[in-house]
Order: C-alpha cells, then structure tokens, then sequence
C-alpha cells in the first residue's frame, strides 16, 4: 500500500497501491480494539481495454499498434490462424516503440502471400479489442524466366524465389492445347525449378 486518504471521519477510504489487472487480491484491515467484518474480502482488478490496429501484413508478418504499452507481451501472446482455422506461431514480437499515445510492434512470421489470416492477443489483464481482426496478405509479384529447353525439359527461374512449388502448379501445353505432364525439383529453395518433361523437337 502506497497511501491511505481518510474521509468522512475515518468512514470512506481511499487506499493507493499498485495492483495488477485482472489479478484477484484479498484486503484485510488490523487495529486493535477493533473487530472488523468483510462483506466482501476479495477484489479482482478490471481488465484493462486495449484498442488493437494491425498493419502492413507480408510474408514476413505486419505491424501490430496498440493503444498503450503492455509489458511483457511475448510472441506467445500472438494468435494467427489461416483460412483452415490451424494457428501459425508467431517467430519473434519485437517492441518498435512509442508513436504519440500508440505502442507499435512488429510481429514476425512465415505468411502466405495472397492467404487471409485472424489475428487475436490474450494476455492476463488486458482486453485487446481489433479494429479489424483479418487480413490479406498481398499477392507478390515475381518474375518467371524459362532456359535451358531441351525434349526432355527445361529450366524455370524465378525472382523472388518461390519455395514448396508443386509438379500441379506449373502447366504446361502444346500447340495443340494439349497438357503435358511435367515434374518440378529445386535445388536452392525455390529461385530455380528443373522441369522434366517430354516435349518433341520443334514444337511450341
């Protein structure tokens, strides 16, 4: 306890200390001559009501403002879960600092480019309330380059890199309209991508 104000003739006080939200205290009051009984003895401190904007999704993560520091928030605090409702885990919560009244974090994490995402924040005490609690991660824009042609193939480069590329995400047609079944590795985690398969010599 911090300090004690007496009111009304020691009928009302107002006691300072530094308390926890949404932690439960019990209060007890000793003096001697007196015998004092508690209608209530124990109080739980109110949540504290956090206004929560998120910014500037990327593959990498987006930006997470906040109305007010809260200490000791950690990547943990982070909930993100992907259009299938199964929870991405968050690899690093870093406080950026304070712009005006607004505390800013940055949160990292492995997204999808083009994928929607829930964002929420639980902590003990706080109630984070989002403006918005999905976001759109957008689409990248990336540059295909084909080389190396060959009847049994070719070679398909890509900046950036695109990793985990499936033998179904790539299609491949004659001049005929006709779908060739290809088979796609990558050696340097998805910048370039073998593609076998059999084409016939002077065919588009």
């Amino acid at each position: 306890v911090r300090e004690v104000e007496v009111s009304d003739a020691g009928a009302v006080y107002a006691v300072e200390a530094v308390l926890v939200p949404g932690v439960t205290y019990r209060f007890t009051v000793t003096k001697h001559g007196y015998d004092f009984e508690y209608l209530v003895s124990d109080f739980t401190v109110p949540d504290l009501e956090v206004q929560a904007t998120l910014k500037d999704p990327s593959t990498d993560g987006f930006t997470l403002e906040l109305s007010m520091e809260v200490a000791g928030l950690v990547k943990d605090d982070v909930y993100i879960f992907d259009e299938a409702n199964v929870r991405v885990e968050a690899d690093d919560l870093e406080f950026v600092g304070m712009s005006g009244d607004t505390a800013v974090y940055a949160v990292k994490a492995q997204l999808l480019p083009g994928r929607t995402y829930t964002a929420a924040v639980e902590k003990r005490g706080y109630a984070f309330r989002f403006a918005a609690e999905q976001f759109t991660v957008p689409e990248v824009e990336v540059t295909a380059q084909i080389g190396g042609v060959s009847t049994e193939g070719f070679t398909l480069a890509l900046e950036p890199g695109v990793p985990g590329l499936g033998d179904g995400d790539v299609i491949v047609t004659d001049e005929d309209g006709a779908e060739i079944t290809v088979s796609l590795s990558t050696a340097d985690g998805g910048k370039t991508y073998a593609v076998t398969a059999e084409l016939l010599p002077g065919r588009t």
